[in-house]
């Protein structure tokens, strides 16, 4: 078996998933995984991760790390090592985007009112109508 100790604010299944999601921790397990299997010659047959709440009464939970999602997240990992090694080559690192892009505020920071919908396309239809 292959685990790793997260603390976290929730264990709710859901909050937990999204968190573990936005953060990668597949990838990192994918990675110590691809160790193991690189050092010892083997493959764990269980991915865990045991998650503790930070606050009182500290509730847990052991999450299994599906099979398939595991090698998934391997490909992901070794896609990023052949990336990290081009870039090294080239010594260039490039960012998320090739170009410049277009500032795409939501429309209550645009100062946009409840009533005006004149930008996303749809009209209200007159009032007392």
């Amino acid at each position: 078996m292959l685990a790793d100790l997260k603390t976290t604010t929730s264990v709710d299944e859901r909050k937990f998933g999204r968190l573990a999601g936005d953060l990668l921790y597949h990838g990192k397990m994918a990675f110590a995984f691809m160790g193991l299997r690189a050092i010892h010659d083997f493959a764990p047959i269980k991915v865990q991760i045991l998650a503790v709440e930070q606050n009182a009464p500290h509730d847990c939970a052991v999450f299994t790390i599906p099979e398939g999602d595991i090698w998934r997240a391997v490909e992901m990992v070794e896609g990023l090592l052949a990336k990290l090694k081009q870039c090294r080559k080239r010594r260039a690192w490039p960012g998320r985007y090739e170009n410049e892009m277009l500032l795409d505020i939501p429309p209550w920071a645009a100062g946009m009112n409840d009533n005006d919908i004149s930008g996303v396309g749809l009209e209200l239809a007159p009032q007392g109508a």
